[in-house]
């Protein structure tokens, strides 16, 4: 078998009783290169011998995928971001379909995939808008791309951001007090979380010496900033108040814009 600069021999003889076909597969073969190959048959009086025609064959390039960068994310709240990605090179491919994947363990697996609904034909950036996540959770996620005719994947390094709070209410202090016929209890909230409240509610449950429910009582305030602490009250909802001995306070809602 020879190319145009080399010679790489005769293949491994094989031996046939009766006439049929041959063959033997190569390796390490140099890429974009073309090769020339004869077959030859000699019988078992060396002057038996024959050949057939001189074929050639041409290896493919070698197959260079494509170059993807994985960005920062962007606009993170408690249930989601923007993914950013970038394809710096096609490589081989004529078209590229790209993808931000998701997990929450490093390294992955990752197991929520949003994909771009373009294709690439040059390189160029990308981004994702990402929803349905859990507050305060890490994320980590890479940037995907895909030649389309190959199949053969690229993927940039991995990166990760957290989830904020969002939307949280955080009971500080309460106390149960007595006056007269009244039973109410008191206390102080504070918005803990990263989103200003337009309206929160306290909830408490009055139970009798064996912890069965008396009565609830909803404590309401509007518009809680960040930070913002909030002195309540919630009343029993009878003046029978014999029986209360004790009670639950807790966050009943919250609502934000």
């Amino acid at each position: 078998m020879k190319t145009s600069a080399s010679d790489l021999g005769a293949t491994p003889s094989q031996t046939l009783t009766a006439p049929g076909a041959f063959s033997y597969g190569l390796t390490n073969l140099d890429p974009e290169t073309t090769y020339t190959f004869t077959a030859w048959a000699e019988g078992d009086n060396a002057n038996l011998k024959g050949h057939g025609n001189s074929l050639s064959f041409k290896t493919l390039a070698l197959a260079v995928p494509a170059t993807v960068t994985t960005g920062d994310a962007t606009a993170i709240t408690s249930e989601g971001d923007m993914l950013h990605g970038a394809v710096q090179s096609m490589g081989m491919a004529s078209s590229l379909t790209v993808s931000i994947e998701v997990g929450t363990t490093s390294g992955g697996p990752y197991t929520i995939i949003y994909s771009v609904p373009v294709t690439f034909q040059s390189p160029g950036p990308f981004g994702v808008d990402v929803s349905g996540l859990s507050p305060e959770t890490t994320y980590y996620y890479r940037a995907t791309a895909m030649d389309t005719s190959t199949l053969i994947e690229s993927y940039g390094e991995e990166e990760s951001f957290k989830t904020t709070k969002g939307a949280e209410l955080t009971i500080l202090s309460s106390q149960m007090v007595t006056e007269g016929s009244t039973v109410k209890v008191t206390g102080q909230a504070q918005n803990t979380g990263t989103l200003p409240l337009t309206h929160a509610q306290i909830g408490v449950n009055f139970k009798d010496a064996l912890g069965a429910l008396l009565g609830s009582a909803i404590a309401d305030k509007d518009n809680l900033g960040l930070g913002e602490i909030w002195t309540w009250e919630a009343t029993y909802p009878s003046t029978d108040i014999s029986n209360v001995v004790s009670y639950e306070a807790y966050v009943a809602y919250v609502l934000w814009t």
